[in-house]
């Protein structure tokens, strides 16, 4: 999986991070203030990376060990992150003869 950066008039990439195996589709993305850098969860899903336009290794923000990072926003000055974590709850359930 990689992750792209397009321009918005003609969708052609100004920056592409191939082979990012680690990046969720459903996860949270933000861009920094300044445009320098993307923030993205993970499919760990419990902390914030950033990778900076101009390339490099990605960049862990955040180093929590548990509870899952659901959305996250960056503050004006690009200083805070506002965050929702949580556990996450899944059931399953089996019916049968449903009519």
């Amino acid at each position: 999986m990689s992750l792209g950066i397009l321009t918005t008039e003609n969708g052609t990439p100004v920056k592409v991070f191939p082979n990012l195996a680690t990046t969720s589709l459903g996860g949270s993305t933000d861009w920094m203030p300044d445009g320098q850098a993307v923030l993205y969860t993970t499919t760990e899903r419990f902390n914030v990376w950033r990778r900076r336009v101009e390339g490099g290794e990605p960049e862990r923000v955040t180093n929590f060990s548990d509870l899952a990072l659901v959305r996250f926003a960056v503050s004006p000055d690009g200083r805070s992150l506002v965050m929702c974590r949580g556990t996450q709850v899944r059931d399953a359930f089996l019916i049968t003869g449903f009519r």
